[in-house]
């Protein structure tokens, strides 16, 4: 039940949060363009295998520190 519970509380920020701008975007005199208000995906740089060994490190890490807290 908090799950759900949860789930309908962020669900209801997401709505305060399109309601709050699409009111403020009605009150504005001029529109950005729709990439600049959207904003373009950034280009991220490949990881190189070393990088990738080393972060599943730390996820397996992070997750045994997780089941030992349990």
């Amino acid at each position: 039940m908090r799950g759900a519970a949860r789930a309908a509380t962020r669900e209801a920020g997401q709505q305060r949060w399109l309601v709050w701008h699409l009111a403020a975007l009605m009150r504005a005199g001029k529109l950005p363009s729709f990439e600049k208000f959207v904003g373009r995906p950034t280009v991220r740089r490949r990881q190189s295998p070393q990088e990738m060994l080393t972060m599943a490190r730390i996820w397996h890490a992070t997750l045994q520190g997780i089941a030992r807290d349990d």
